[in-house]
């Protein structure tokens, strides 16, 4: 008579496998102590019952919630309880060995080698319990993925794993809904790309009309026109620049979205675009009645090398920007030296003004496409609402940030490399 219970016993104590040091054990008492060989017999067998109805209630609880418990023995390969996990493959109980060696035979190759890894790690005392998902071969020739949880429960003196409980769940159905959900995002991102691919390449078709309607409505202002004539063409005009504003800001969002933005690296220099942005939009400020500051610090160097018309574009949207929310007051524009080293410099470009400020609770918001500060339906400032979202796009690209502060007064901040 043998016991697993006491053998596991043995073995955690003397270091083999539990079942020779029993029987030594058992032989020992009945020829020197025959008289505490019967009683401990009786011991035994009830301790075997016990273990016997412990192992088949567990395995009638995974029967019912689809796991598979078994207990592994490292030592000599066994698997000596649970054969749960070959009829989760389809298998009757007795056509695979009760082995780790069949169970490894069944396991897709690739998930191997997370599960060694995830058992060492263990082993070594790194974690209280394992856990890792596996494919294992079904009867039929598929893959079944099951959800592994391990644990060593007993070890040798020296400190090398003897057993180990292993519960392994399916979740064949959970892989199943994951993967549906990547293949439909997967659709979902590539058929936003090819509509952003689509507008991308559409921007040559789209702005070439839009300027030949602006150049053909300068031509016509230029002529001989009478006062309605003329305020028609005007509006004309304005309308076709605001429309194509609009063009271009969702041309440059398509672009960006397709990753077919480029940008040059050519030599340029930062105080002449700088003060060429504030004059081109000077006017506009002036005619508000606001003033129109621009600092560029004596540190900041003359010559950069980089992409002149993005770094334009963010500033005069900026910059246009503060004198569209500004009534009275002024625009401030600073560009300081925010850290140098070696060949490299970041630089810090602020637009400050004195205008209506934007709320906290939407100051996140302005910077998410076709967002605006005032998203009502009354605004009072038209646009897309891609302004801020193309020009966080650019400054992120060419390896700064875009950042918006309201102390009393509104201040959009980029640093650039």
């Amino acid at each position: 008579m043998k016991t697993a219970s006491l053998a596991r016993k043995l073995a955690g104590a003397l270091g083999g496998a539990g079942e020779r040091e029993l029987d030594l054990l058992m032989s020992t008492l009945a020829s020197r102590a025959p008289e505490l060989a019967a009683p401990l017999t009786h011991v035994l067998e009830a301790a075997n019952r016990l273990l016997e109805q412990y192992v088949s209630e567990r395995s009638a609880h995974s029967a019912l919630s689809g796991d598979a418990f078994s207990d592994w023995h490292l030592q000599d390969g066994r698997i000596v309880a649970g054969r749960r996990w070959k009829t989760l493959l389809g298998y009757a109980k007795d056509e695979l060995p009760d082995s780790i060696v069949a169970w490894r035979a069944q396991a897709h190759p690739g998930d191997l080698k997370a599960f060694d890894t995830a058992l060492a790690a263990h082993a070594l005392g790194r974690c209280g319990f394992f856990r890792t998902t596996c494919r294992l071969r079904t009867r039929t020739g598929g893959w079944q993925w099951l959800l592994l949880k391990g644990r060593i429960v007993a070890r040798n003196e020296r400190a090398e794993p003897l057993r180990m409980l292993l519960l392994q769940r399916d979740i064949s159905d959970f892989k199943q809904a994951e993967e549906a959900a990547v293949v439909a995002k997967e659709a979902a991102e590539a058929a936003n790309r090819a509509r952003g691919t689509f507008l991308a390449n559409m921007s040559h078709e789209i702005r070439t009309p839009m300027n030949g309607i602006i150049g053909m409505t300068d031509l016509a202002l230029d002529t001989r026109l009478d006062a309605e004539q003329r305020h028609y063409l005007k509006t004309v005009k304005s309308s076709a620049e605001s429309l194509l504003a609009i063009v271009n800001d969702i041309l440059d969002f398509s672009k960006i979205e397709a990753g077919k933005l480029r940008f040059e690296e050519v030599p340029f220099s930062l105080s002449n675009l700088v003060y060429d942005v504030a004059r081109a939009q000077a006017l506009m400020a002036h005619a508000k009645g606001l003033e129109l500051i621009v600092a560029v610090a004596d540190a900041v160097p003359g010559r950069l090398i980089g992409d002149p018309a993005r770094l334009r574009q963010v500033l005069a949207n900026l910059i246009g920007n503060a004198i569209k929310f500004t009534e009275r007051g002024e625009i401030a524009v600073a560009v300081e030296v925010e850290e140098s080293a070696g060949g490299s410099v970041i630089l810090r470009f602020s637009v400050r003004d004195t205008g209506i400020g934007i709320p906290l609770d939407r100051q996140a918001a302005i910077f998410e496409a076709f967002s605006q500060g005032d998203d009502s339906t009354t605004r009072r400032f038209g646009g897309t609402g891609l302004g801020l979202t193309i020009c966080r796009h650019l400054v992120q690209m060419m390896g700064g940030r875009l950042v918006v502060r309201f102390n009393n007064k509104h201040e959009d901040s980029a640093i650039l490399r």
